[in-house]
């Protein structure tokens, strides 16, 4: 059995988790999971299934995994080779003069097609090489005649450095972009990470999957263990959501956390049959009049109005779009369709915290996997947006 316990600590190492977190999976103390990975407990038939369960393996993978990865090394040599040239690809593209005009990003995503050409590798050992490592995932795109991009197999970058996902702090900014959800949904991952990026904000992307003690998924942007967390509540939290929101808000035990003075926007996707391209919302009920913010989750409504009125105006304004032609998309804009006044809900959470300025701003589905001049042209008026209301220049910490 310590050949076992050997096995699964391998596995958990291998994935980069911590052991107080698959502990906390499973249901068990640290130490009691520690004795596990070092043989002095047996692992049991019933422990086992739930860690195959954890780890999304088979039993056979578990018990066989020291034999598997001597195999795997012969591998890796070639499996290094093919990701360095992808993630090549990925590093060339930032910065280009493309997409955005002068803003930097990185390319959204590379379909295979166009991987193949660069690195000369078959579909099967790109496929292969992505399932090695979190930098990278495989998009399959489903099949609706109004999309672009229909049935296209595409790998996306991943931004992650840290157990919980991503986070990326500036002690010199007090603007926040939040991502909760993760890689869940095409392109918000890369949306909200170019914002960040281009003006050096606080950034913190929810990236690993959380599993309810069910093992469904965890909602990212509702949920009782937000309710708990702004209320002070001892509570089983999911160690990896635990981390997500300490390292944004426990200033007993992190340094630059979102304070009084920071403005937080939350960026999440809507479903593609809500009735407007972005909705923003700020603490209010359902249907609410906009611009109302009594009760709200912002207290300097004149900064918000400013962003919102340049928002605004390059949602409805010509742009030079990602294929070099000019366009008029005139997106839509509505607030408070889905309504966020609850402390379930994680803006309402911050707020109740800190006092922040919390903006929540969900971005149609349809938008996110739209073709290039759609999708950039609407981050670029995000980005003309923020620029000139909330750069180091615009100092938001004064108004």
């Amino acid at each position: 059995m310590r050949e076992l316990g050997k096995n699964v600590k391998k596995i958990r190492e291998d994935k980069n988790f911590t052991q107080e977190y698959i502990a906390g999976l499973l249901g068990i103390t640290q130490s009691q999971y520690s004795r596990y990975e070092n043989g002095h407990t047996p692992i049991k038939e019933e422990l086992l299934y739930k860690i195959a369960e954890v780890f999304k393996l088979e039993i056979e993978t578990i018990l066989n995994y020291h034999e598997l990865v001597e195999t795997a090394i012969k591998k890796n040599n070639f499996i290094e080779i093919v990701l360095k040239d992808i993630k090549q690809m990925f590093k060339d593209s930032y910065n280009s003069k493309s997409y955005l005009d002068n803003f930097k990003c990185y390319s959204r995503f590379f379909t295979i097609p166009e991987i193949i050409t660069k690195t000369f590798k078959s579909e099967q050992q790109i496929i292969q090489s992505i399932a090695n490592t979190k930098d990278l995932f495989l998009r399959y795109y489903k099949s609706y005649n109004q999309l672009a991009f229909s049935d296209l197999v595409v790998v996306e970058k991943s931004f992650k450095n840290c157990d919980y996902g991503c986070c990326i702090r500036n002690r010199e900014n007090p603007i926040w972009i939040v991502n909760p959800i993760g890689n869940h949904t095409r392109g918000i991952n890369h949306f909200s990470f170019t914002i960040a990026d281009n003006f050096q904000y606080n950034y913190s992307s929810l990236t690993e999957e959380i599993l309810e003690p069910d093992y469904t998924r965890l909602i990212r942007n509702h949920s009782v263990y937000y309710h708990y967390y702004a209320l002070g509540f001892p509570y089983d939290y999911p160690p990896i959501l635990k981390q997500f929101l300490d390292e944004m808000l426990n200033g007993r035990k992190y340094k630059n956390i979102i304070h009084f003075n920071s403005w937080v926007f939350i960026f999440c996707s809507a479903a593609s049959g809500r009735d407007a391209d972005i909705i923003v919302e700020y603490g209010k009920p359902q249907n609410s009049q906009e611009n109302d913010f009594k009760d709200s989750t912002i207290q300097y409504p004149d900064k918000f109005l400013a962003w919102k009125a340049s928002l605004l105006h390059y949602l409805k304004k010509e742009h030079f779009t990602y294929t070099k032609s000019k366009k008029q998309f005139n997106f839509s804009y509505k607030e408070h369709l889905i309504g966020n006044n609850e402390t379930y809900w994680l803006g309402k959470c911050i707020h109740h915290l800190t006092g922040a300025n919390v903006v929540t701003v969900y971005i149609n589905i349809k938008n996110l996997i739209a073709d290039g001049d759609t999708y950039y042209t609407l981050l670029k008026c995000f980005l003309l947006a923020f620029h000139e209301n909330f750069s180091l220049e615009s100092n938001p910490e004064k108004s």
